[in-house]
């Protein structure tokens, strides 16, 4: 296998593609406790500011055209796409910082990165405005990742400053697919397995995972330009599995054996997800489709028999899984003995194991992390700065026996700040207006109905539907009234008509001395405030961030002066109108009197 010399520049070789990460990288998880504390407090104290959110992501992406996935001058990265979609998001750069690196051409299921974002104020450059909600950076992210076609954020959440993805990592698994099988491999296994001709004996393959399990110098399974300091790893599971090649489509056999055994549409299904016993995928139904001689059809192919192998450990040295994986396919295929896999692990030399396998198998499956925040909190720039300034205070006052420096009082408010404060205090009084259920169902159901925001082609019809119910229900709540009995007391509801009031729940109007509802007809100011009530329900729907993340999830310089302004001039028109044309009824969802 011909490699790219890693300490090579791209200038040096611009048409080679690197397939190494660069050897001035430290191995995952090589460095002790103590540097990895000592380094983690470094990053917290260099990353810890004001108005800086740090989120941990969960990606996803297929390593074909990645060169590795730490950045690279002039070449595409994990790193670098990742860092380029935040870029274009929050309009200003970012680190990201990956908790397992990954070789060129190695693919992803779930990695981890950290990454610190500060969200600044587009229309009020400088002004520091309250961190995203994480489901707004997952959207946001593969909004300007959906070009790339071979990577997806997963997963992002909110972490605290301190949170380290390389540092919180506990355990890694990786995964290796091997296709077996004389047949070319089909277009859509390219570049996503190993395919191996010859026939793989699983059993002699599982006993030789049992010598490599363990605590052990895997110096045998390093290479060359490794860097690592020890090279003792504790392989916690290394295991090979004959599972169902993806994509799996069942053949007419199956499909008939599966409708005369009288089983369900799902059967096959079900039993294939469950997982099936050793040898019981090649000696069963799929056995006619790998290597005998049965004639399928005409451009019907064979499948591959699919053996997985997967790795756990804390960390691993440089190329180890696929040195690791080398050594057993020469196992299954005869080459080695099990005895041959302890003389080579006893030999403890690069040169002892078998030719590496390619890269285009290995799969990161999972980075398991540790949540729980360390018990040794590290101090916040600012509480350093706090308790220096104080305790420098308390030393000077008990030296010198000098008063404290009063504080220069805060500036007050200007004409201007006082008017807009005063006007969106109005604005958010005018919500006492609306029907107090109405405001209920749309503090309940608004964050359900729009998924905190991050809306998708589903939720975001089904949010327009409930912000017009509740805008309907405003309209009708206007025509609403209720009159007290002079006779009992009781308090009775109605909707005001043209001729008078119609009441819901008063079976006797004459007998409870309500004959004369004439005086509660309908009239024109009550159609003005049935239009002043949406309107004052469309303020405070604008004021809304689920609403506004909803519709407008990365709003336009311009968008977002409109979202501004609309609120407080529909304030200022409603409070002129409503002062000006009061109502006196009190209808369903209206304090009575």
């Amino acid at each position: 296998m011909t490699e790219v010399n890693p300490k090579a520049s791209p200038e040096e070789s611009p048409n080679e593609r690197p397939s190494k990460i660069s050897k001035t990288l430290q191995e995952e998880g090589d460095s002790s406790e103590e540097e990895e504390e000592k380094e983690e407090k470094e990053a917290v104290d260099k990353s810890m500011k004001p108005g800086l959110q740090r989120y941990l992501v969960a990606v996803e992406y297929i390593g074909t055209r990645f060169c590795g996935s730490q950045q690279q001058l002039n070449h595409r990265t994990v790193v670098g796409v990742l860092q380029e979609a935040f870029h274009k998001f929050i309009g200003q750069p970012v680190t990201i910082c990956l908790s397992s690196r990954t070789d060129a051409g190695v693919h992803a299921l779930s990695n981890v990165c950290h990454v610190d974002v500060e969200r600044i104020s587009k229309r009020k450059p400088g002004e520091v405005l309250p961190p995203h909600e994480p489901a707004v950076v997952r959207k946001a992210v593969n909004h300007f990742l959906q070009k790339e076609g071979d990577i997806m954020v997963t997963d992002v959440r909110s972490v605290p400053a301190h949170f380290h993805a390389r540092f919180k990592a506990q355990e890694r698994t990786y995964f290796y697919r091997l296709l077996i099988g004389p047949e070319l491999l089909s277009t859509f296994e390219k570049d996503r397995a190993w395919h191996v001709s010859e026939e793989l004996d699983l059993v002699s393959m599982q006993e030789a995972c049992k010598v490599l399990v363990g605590h052990h110098d895997f110096s045998s399974f390093r290479a060359s330009g490794c860097q690592a300091k020890s090279p003792f790893r504790t392989l916690e599971e290394l295991s090979v599995l004959e599972v169902v090649s993806t994509p799996y489509f069942p053949s007419i056999t199956e499909r008939e054996q599966n409708s005369s055994n009288g089983e369900g549409p799902h059967s096959f299904h079900n039993k294939c997800k469950t997982g099936l016993p050793t040898g019981s995928i090649s000696n069963g139904i799929m056995a006619g489709g790998l290597n005998s001689g049965t004639d399928l059809g005409f451009g019907i192919r064979r499948r591959h028999r699919c053996y997985v192998i997967t790795a756990r450990s804390r960390s691993f040295l440089y190329h180890q899984v696929r040195l690791l994986v080398g050594v057993l396919k020469s196992v299954g295929t005869g080459d080695l003995t099990v005895s041959d896999v302890e003389r080579i692990l006893n030999a403890r030399s690069i040169t002892a194991a078998s030719p590496m396998a390619p890269a285009c198998g290995l799969y990161l499956g999972h980075v398991k992390l540790r949540t729980t925040p360390s018990s040794k909190k590290s101090s916040t720039p600012a509480e350093i700065s706090t308790e220096s300034s104080s305790s420098t205070t308390s030393n000077d006052s008990i030296n010198k026996n000098e008063p404290e420096t009063p504080r220069s009082p805060s500036r007050p408010p200007t004409f201007s700040q006082r008017a807009i404060s005063q006007t969106l205090t109005s604005t958010a009084n005018l919500a006492n207006l609306l029907p107090t259920g109405t405001l209920l169902a749309f503090q309940i159901l608004t964050p359900i109905f729009t998924n905190n925001g991050a809306c998708d082609s589903a939720t975001a019809p089904m949010t327009s539907v409930l912000l017009a119910l509740l805008a309907v229900s405003c309209f009708l709540g206007s025509f609403t009234d209720s009159v007290r009995s002079p006779t009992d007391g009781q308090v009775y509801y109605g909707f005001a008509t043209l001729k008078g009031m119609f009441l819901f729940d008063c079976p006797d109007p004459v007998g409870s001395g309500l004959s004369d509802l004439s005086k509660l007809k309908l009239r024109f100011i009550d159609v003005v405030h049935a239009v002043l009530s949406v309107l004052v329900f469309v303020a405070v729907a604008l004021r809304d961030k689920n609403v506004l993340s909803c519709f407008y999830p990365m709003p336009k310089h311009e968008t977002q002066e409109v979202l501004d302004v609309i609120p407080v001039g529909i304030g200022l028109l409603c409070s002129f109108l409503f002062l000006a044309f009061p109502t006196r009824r009190h209808g369903i969802g209206y304090p009575c009197e």
